[in-house]
């Protein structure tokens, strides 16, 4: 097991910082597992080598025309890739760090802490921004499944929580009505003004200001 214990293993968002973030990941060791994800698949940056069987990449494309089919197959590929592939690596590689910038992962890998199957955790913590709106009964219901409570799990059970910015972390105290984070950091304040009085028929229209990647959204 030792020989096959990770040093790292990393699961996010390829993002802006992934070429920082790769050198870092290796300086700190090669025995690392990074992975990076876009809107339908996880694929696979570095392994060590004497990790032979995993896949290049993990998850698959929703193409049916179906509205429903389209979110349920969602839903299908949100629980192999943030659910069951951090299970099965951390029930495989046994990992002493786990880093993940999604709920979802960041929830399991909590998981895993408890019962000994990695021993630290560094949660990305993004993605409150969206949410800080009105709530809808029934979107609220899927959000409290799919964001908010695997949110407070990755937050409370964490050894740090980097959040993107401080409004992350106030907006997540608002929400939970306390501090969730024993060890929390936000060295990256987004520098973003949000006009609350315009109305309500202007806010679909958006003006972006920058590089656009491929599958950005």
């Amino acid at each position: 097991m030792k020989h096959k214990q990770l040093d790292l293993l990393a699961l996010k968002w390829d993002s802006y910082d992934k070429n920082f973030f790769i050198k870092d990941a290796l300086s700190y060791s090669r025995k690392s597992i990074l992975m990076f994800r876009d809107f339908e698949y996880f694929r696979l940056n570095h392994k060590p080598d004497h990790i032979k069987k995993l896949p290049l990449t993990i998850g698959f494309r929703c193409v049916a025309k179906s509205y429903f089919l389209r979110k349920l197959l969602t839903l299908v590929n949100m629980f192999l890739t943030q659910i069951l592939l951090p299970t099965y690596l951390c029930i495989c590689y046994r990992p002493k760090v786990c880093i993940s910038d999604s709920p979802l992962t960041g929830s399991v890998f909590g998981i895993a802490k408890k019962i000994g199957l990695c021993e630290r955790i560094i949660y990305l913590g993004s993605d409150w921004f969206i949410l800080n709106r009105k709530k809808e009964p029934v979107n609220y219901f899927f959000l409290l499944f799919l964001f908010y409570f695997p949110d407070y799990l990755s937050a409370s059970l964490s050894d740090l929580v980097i959040d993107n910015s401080p409004e992350i972390k106030n907006l997540r105290e608002l929400h939970w009505g306390r501090d969730l984070v024993k060890c929390g950091v936000a060295p990256f304040p987004v520098p973003i003004e949000i006009n609350g009085s315009i109305n309500d028929n202007h806010r679909n229209n958006i003006c972006f200001l920058g590089e656009v990647r491929d599958a950005s959204g």
